[in-house]
């Protein structure tokens, strides 16, 4: 099965996932194409700003480490480097990669049409609009960070540790033209705590992503899209945290970082 993946350009928990996609899938991708993690095409709701969310001293130290980990890994030795970037690892496994704005841009879609892939796996925030949701010849492939139908939408762990979940889970699930819907393929979850920040949630589930794709792969080999259990077109939609949701946070002693 030929694959193209979509992933996100951060530093902190992508690049492991990707090491992990590709030791077992390297002789099955014919493209990484890493994107810029901002909100082109993103559903147009009214969310918080980064700094009513974060924090300016958590914003500043996230970005400290992003541009650390970017300038150290230029000087490690290569066995080191390997898991630093996505294309430390694409170099490391010898796949193609390159580095996109927008998953939506015409001629980029040409391109992934050109490799013909069977599926597209997206590890990244953009939205795809139907052109790109057209490309594979199977499906385009989702993880989200939630057990799905719960939570759509935006920030779902950070909501799950608002409201006082147990449990945080990880869904892969088709792609349509509504986020976060179409049939599921894989799903998992994990338990967690209030002693766990954010970004201690975020890197639990992303341990989980290799596991939960590869599990959806061999779904997509086994079964028909038809036979798949679909998350409910009344599934509700989350526009992400309020103000008055990051308070409860707060005053909750949970932790960003």
């Amino acid at each position: 099965m030929k694959l193209c993946i979509l992933i996100s350009d951060e530093v902190f928990f992508r690049p492991k996932v990707l090491f992990s996609l590709l030791m077992n899938n390297r002789d099955n991708v014919c493209l990484v194409a890493e994107v810029r993690d901002g909100n082109k095409n993103m559903k147009k709701e009214k969310h918080l700003a980064p700094l009513e969310l974060w924090g300016i001293r958590n914003i500043l130290r996230l970005k400290m480490t992003s541009l650390a980990t970017r300038i150290f890994a230029m000087f490690l030795p290569s066995f080191s480097q390997s898991c630093l970037t996505n294309k430390k690892v694409c170099a490391f496994f010898r796949v193609p990669w390159m580095k996109i704005n927008s998953v939506n841009d015409p001629d980029f879609i040409r391109h992934v049409s050109s490799l013909c892939p069977d599926v597209v796996i997206s590890i990244q925030r953009q939205i795809l609009g139907a052109g790109m949701l057209a490309v594979p010849k199977i499906a385009c492939i989702n993880c989200h960070p939630s057990s799905l139908p719960k939570y759509r939408g935006f920030w779902p762990v950070l909501l799950a540790m608002i409201n006082g979940d147990k449990t945080i889970g990880v869904t892969a699930h088709i792609m349509t033209d509504r986020i976060d819907m179409g049939p599921i393929l894989a799903r998992r979850e994990f338990a967690t705590s209030p002693r766990f920040s954010l970004m201690d949630n975020y890197r639990l589930v992303y341990e989980m992503y290799p596991e939960v794709i590869c599990e959806a792969i061999d779904c997509l080999k086994e079964k028909k899209i038809a036979d798949l259990p679909c998350v409910p077109g009344d599934a509700p939609y989350c526009c992400g945290p309020t103000a008055a949701d990051m308070e409860r946070f707060r005053a909750g002693g949970l932790r960003m970082l």
